[in-house]
């Protein structure tokens, strides 16, 4: 991840590794976070997002992209792997955040932009 950061020289991005619900950040010090085709994968869903809301300043914007619930298709995670798009609504309501945007990218692959 470094070596792509470098070599698209952008100077504001800081890799960093992180465990599902634990980011090595402080408490609300971050004005956003950008995930893409994460939610899916995360066992505890609530609890990634809980994590994600800690980290953000007040008024604070998590974007977000997903995938589809397609039933039969050759591109990116298994169906059964896929989040409905109302469902992610839900989680991200019931996380804390207030859903100002939602743009579909392409007919399987959609962005999602929430604030704190």
């Amino acid at each position: 991840c470094q070596r792509r950061v470098q070599e698209t020289r952008l100077g504001n991005v800081e890799v960093m590794l992180a465990k599902e619900t634990m980011f090595p950040l402080q408490r609300e010090s971050l004005d956003g976070a950008f995930v893409a085709f994460v939610l899916h994968s995360q066992i505890d869903k609530p609890g990634f997002l809980r994590s994600v809301m800690d980290l953000l300043k007040p008024g604070g914007w998590l974007a977000q992209l997903n995938w589809h619930l397609i039933p039969e298709t050759t591109q990116g995670p298994p169906p059964e792997r896929r989040i409905a798009v109302e469902d992610v609504f839900r989680l991200v309501e019931e996380g804390g955040f207030r859903t100002v945007l939602r743009r579909e990218l392409n007919d399987q692959q959609y962005m999602m932009v929430s604030h704190k």
